[in-house]
């Protein structure tokens, strides 16, 4: 690797907003997840839990409809 291309990888590190929402995000998953330990579970499975909570049991789709992770559009 040459200084130039380890210089692209500093300018994105120090720059790149992409980069810096996932390490934020990560960062306030943690926290949560430190937050639900008491309960036994991770802020994805309360996630997951909470989208099933409906007055009828939900279907597979619908559910996916509410969470953030399906890659929906």
């Amino acid at each position: 690797m040459s200084n130039a291309d380890f210089a692209t990888t500093l300018h994105i590190r120090d720059h790149c907003l992409c980069l810096h929402a996932q390490r934020a995000a990560r960062t306030l998953a943690r926290r949560f997840d430190e937050a639900f330990r008491p309960l036994g579970i991770t802020s994805g499975q309360f996630s997951l839990l909470n989208s099933m909570n409906r007055p009828v049991p939900p279907t597979i789709g619908a559910i996916a409809q509410v969470l953030p992770w399906t890659g929906r559009r």
